[in-house]
């Protein structure tokens, strides 16, 4: 069996970011449970020791330079086997918009992870900032990526009426949550 490889792209894995931040790295280690590595591209991560060196941290400055982040996204790639899987968590930012563009070059699969983002509520906020980035890149990403994964009926029915039945697949996380605290 070939080793698979996931190249992970989440713009903040500070567990204080919650939401995604929980999910991926959980998400990880289930998959390292059936032999497939994981590797990070992020703007910050909470600073926990990265022996495996399966962290690359993209500069704050660089967030708003799309060159800059493809050249990051294109070396991150590089140095990893030709069957990696880049896994976009999210939309709108130049960082996920640079991996997907960069797997796009490099003729490599994408997953591209909703979390949400394309719900009416979500949508309306910043909603001119993500109007205009619909219009540059987003949908574009959107459609180009292998397979887009959702979490709810209502995502996969907004996903499905843009990039189609079969490019979608709705999968729960199944990552446990932590007990709430009791009743004060």
């Amino acid at each position: 069996m070939a080793e698979i490889t996931v190249l992970h792209v989440v713009p903040d894995l500070r567990r204080k970011a919650g939401g995604i931040a929980a999910t991926v790295p959980a998400l990880a280690e289930a998959l390292r449970a059936l032999g497939v590595e994981s590797r990070f591209v992020t703007f910050a991560h909470d600073g926990d020791p990265d022996p495996a060196g399966r962290m690359t941290l993209a500069a704050a400055r660089d967030a708003r330079r799309p060159d800059r982040l493809g050249r990051l996204m294109g070396a991150a790639l590089s140095d990893l086997p030709p069957d990696t899987v880049l896994h976009s968590h999210g939309l709108w930012t130049l960082l996920n918009h640079a991996g997907m563009a960069a797997a796009a070059r490099m003729g490599r699969p994408t997953v591209l992870s909703l979390h949400g983002m394309l719900l009416p509520w979500a949508r309306r906020h910043r909603k001119l900032r993500k109007d205009l980035a619909w219009l540059l890149y987003q949908r574009r990403d959107l459609l180009r990526a292998d397979r887009v994964h959702v979490t709810s009926a209502e995502e996969a029915r907004i996903a499905t009426a843009i990039a189609g039945e079969a490019a979608v697949a709705r999968i729960s996380f199944g990552v446990a949550l932590p007990e709430a605290p009791p009743p004060a």
